[in-house]
């Protein structure tokens, strides 16, 4: 993922939870909501 065109609200897709998108960030990891649950990813 590059950071730089990250923003809260970004579409993600991931292949373990499927469609989600950012509801956070700093420079040590992204939270993403998920459907099923939120997941923090450290990129």
């Amino acid at each position: 993922m590059d950071s730089t065109s990250v923003k809260i609200g970004t579409p993600v897709e991931h292949p373990r939870y499927g469609e989600g998108i950012v509801s956070r960030f700093s420079l040590a990891a992204y939270e993403i909501f998920f459907l099923s649950k939120v997941v923090k990813l450290k990129y």
